[in-house]
């Protein structure tokens, strides 16, 4: 099809409504997003690196295979579009051996019966192999997802060239309709009687319907282009709209936004499937932005003072691209407001713009752009609803500052926090969550900051340095990240925490700092409840790794749980003849006690498997 572009230099005085921005919400799968199976991850852009495994989800990829020296691995970068790929097939050199994988589960539309598929995807010859692929090496879609339904169709790929090259084939399914989960894939096996290694890299593996039942061919037909494209640039945003073209074959959309103005711009290569994030690039000055079905992208990520352009591409099926230009753009300067510290934060008329409670307020807490800047006690009510894309809030002033003070945290649906600066009386900020839904800090400049989990539920992923974090009011906390304190490490009775996972997670205790356990602390650490190693941690770590000296303090209420699940160490009881109380748990190898282990009040046994058996140090 004709490519037509339409340059539009897009004024600032163009206005749209919010709700003209709303960005489409992704599958539960969040895959690849768009295409005849959006949540068909064909790009292998959201797999993780490494050895696929052999459990089917939504999310992965697996491999279906027996034996050893198989190749089976997401690999990055160097893919065909995207950085991902997968290398499979077989390092031994047994005739006729091979390797199998399934895509993630397509339950994203349904596989048709009786329907002839074109089956399509790029491949090369893996780095230090020579083997030819056999002619028995097949591609399926299996509706149910196991190899007992699979409908195959033989490929020939010949001896695999050195560069990335486009191969089709169709797969007919038979007259069973899909009632379940199901799957698509690739099986790779070495050459019969040639008894030589073989494995390929395989890239852009997309599935989708024939246009022509009758004679089935790969669509290799550029889509309309999108209609009626424009921009607006707003505070801390850049906002563009479209319209779909009337020609159809559209299953979604791309946004590629471009640092350097070209006629025409680089295009994405056909049949590629890519992923929004700063690794999918465009030619030299082209990011991915956006990928899915909405009519509508906001651009948050657009730096203040840089001029933009941005290809609206239409995509097909079969990840056929066509794109409409549209720029220059340059995002606004962000308005900042002040809450003057009287009266119900959610109400705009206590937000000014001058700090000293003059000038303008909101329009509201929804429009993009916003920051929203507290430089006194504040309580963030339940129904504060700070919802503008690129809107963030901002706690003190930078130098010479405000004196400490404290904010509530009630809303649910808060943005990150920008900025903590420094009081300027050297008092630290208090932050109270009260509920579960913990913003994210950007940047933290004040070394006093004390937070206080205060919510069941609470998840935190954070690595800051805080001075002091409490775990209060019944909370239960799970720490993901691997935070740092610099005095003190509260879990108050009646709270409980669950300190990191069994890798590298952990909560720091600096230099002559200590942790006081009065309630409920949770380590499913190796090395159980302390460790002083210091440098990049590891499952032999303790869940409380000090620094240099410290110490742990357990209240008479305390309980300490070792939830180790580790199939591979026993998990050892730090010796204490301070316990109050103590839990064994998890369902993975032993527990070891190694020294002389007092406790005043009770040993609760609660593990399945090989748990139960407890060793005597």
């Amino acid at each position: 099809m004709k490519k037509i572009y339409t340059f539009l230099l897009c004024p600032l005085a163009l206005i749209f409504t919010i709700a003209q921005f709303l960005i489409c919400a992704t599958s539960v799968y969040g895959q690849q997003e768009i295409g005849a199976y959006p949540n068909l991850d064909g790009g292998f852009e959201s797999q993780s690196t490494g050895n696929l495994g052999n459990t089917q989800s939504a999310a992965s990829w697996t491999y279906v295979s027996s034996g050893s020296t198989q190749s089976r691995a997401i690999t990055t970068p160097g893919g065909y579009g995207g950085p991902k790929f997968l290398s499979l097939g077989r390092g031994s050199t047994t005739s006729n051996s091979s390797t199998s994988a399934n895509s993630n589960q397509v339950t994203n539309g349904t596989f048709l019966p009786n329907t002839n598929y074109i089956v399509q995807f790029h491949y090369r010859q893996s780095a230090g192999f020579t083997g030819k692929p056999d002619t028995a090496s097949f591609v399926f879609i299996s509706s149910d997802g196991t190899s007992a339904n699979r409908k195959s169709t033989k490929i020939d790929l010949g001896t695999p060239p050195a560069n990335w090259t486009f191969f089709s084939t169709v797969v007919t399914t038979d007259a069973t309709p899909q009632t379940s989960t199901g799957t698509c894939g690739i099986n790779i096996k070495n050459e019969s009687g040639a008894a030589v290694p073989t494995t390929i890299d395989i890239d852009n593996f997309v599935v989708y319907p024939a246009d022509n039942q009758i004679n089935p061919a790969p669509d290799v037909t550029r889509p309309d282009t999108a209609l009626g494209p424009k921009g607006i640039s707003s505070p801390g945003t850049i906002n563009l709209s479209w319209f779909n073209s009337v020609g159809g074959d559209i299953t979604g959309f791309m946004v590629v936004r471009y640092t350097a103005y070209s006629f025409p711009f680089q295009y994405p290569v056909n049949n590629a499937v890519y992923k929004a994030n700063s690794n999918n690039t465009i030619g030299t000055t082209g990011t991915v932005v956006y990928v899915g079905t909405a009519n509508s992208f906001s651009d948050s990520t657009a730096l203040l003072g840089v001029n933009y352009w941005y290809e609206i591409f239409c995509v097909d099926k079969a990840f056929n691209y066509n794109g409409t230009p549209v720029g220059p753009l340059t995002v606004l300067p962000k308005i900042n407001y002040y809450y003057d510290g009287t009266g119900a934060t959610d109400i705009v008329s206590n937000w000014w713009t001058n700090k000293n409670g003059t000038g303008s307020n909101p329009p509201d807490f929804s429009t993009a752009g916003q920051i929203f800047r507290i430089i006194t006690n504040a309580d963030l009510i339940s129904s504060l609803a700070i919802s503008g894309t690129g809107s963030s809030l901002i706690i003190g002033e930078p130098s010479p500052g405000v004196p400490a003070f404290t904010v509530y945290f009630n809303s649910t649906v808060l943005p990150c926090i920008d900025t903590i600066y420094q009081s300027s009386d050297g008092n630290p900020m208090v932050l109270n969550f009260n509920t579960s839904a913990v913003p994210s800090i950007n940047q933290l400049f004040d070394i006093f900051t004390q937070v206080h989990y205060r919510a069941p539920g609470t998840s935190i992923g954070t690595s800051k340095i805080y001075d002091k974090i409490f775990v209060e009011n019944n909370a239960d906390v799970l720490f993901t990240g691997a935070p740092i304190v610099t005095t003190s490490f509260f879990v108050e009775a009646g709270s409980t925490a669950t300190i990191g996972v069994l890798s590298s997670k952990y909560l720091t205790v600096n230099s002559g700092a200590t942790a006081n356990i009065n309630g409920k602390l949770i380590t499913p650490k190796v090395a159980g409840l302390v460790s002083s190693n210091v440098g990049t941690p590891a499952s032999t770590f303790g869940a409380i790794q000090f620094i240099a000296t410290g110490d742990v303090v357990l209240g008479p209420l305390s309980t300490i749980e070792y939830s180790g699940i580790s199939s591979s160490s026993s998990q050892t009881i730090t010796p204490r003849i301070d316990y109050a109380n103590m839990i064994i748990s998890g369902i993975g190898n032993s527990k070891t006690f190694s020294g002389v282990t007092t406790l005043a009040g009770s040993l609760t046994m609660n593990t399945s498997g090989v748990t139960g058996a407890i060793l005597a140090g």
